[in-house]
């Protein structure tokens, strides 16, 4: 099962136990985290030197809002 299965049927229960709901949120800031995490270190260390390579288009400092909106775009596809 997956994390999205997990969150989804954990949502829709009607009697949740209080240490699987405090588990099932603090997985979830971890994982929110550790996604902010990565965006973060592409933005500012792997972008700047992989991406003008690929096309002389492409900006070699974008700000972390344009990293992190080009990751929900990418998510939600």
């Amino acid at each position: 099962m997956g994390v999205i299965e997990g969150f989804a049927t954990f949502a829709l229960e009607n009697e949740v136990e209080e240490s699987e709901y405090d588990y099932q949120i603090k997985f979830m800031i971890v994982v929110i985290a550790i996604r902010l995490l990565m965006v973060y270190v592409i933005s500012r260390f792997l972008w700047p030197k992989i991406m003008p390579a690929i096309s002389s288009s492409i900006k070699s400092k974008p700000g972390f809002l344009n990293i992190l909106g080009l990751s929900l775009i990418l998510s939600f596809l």
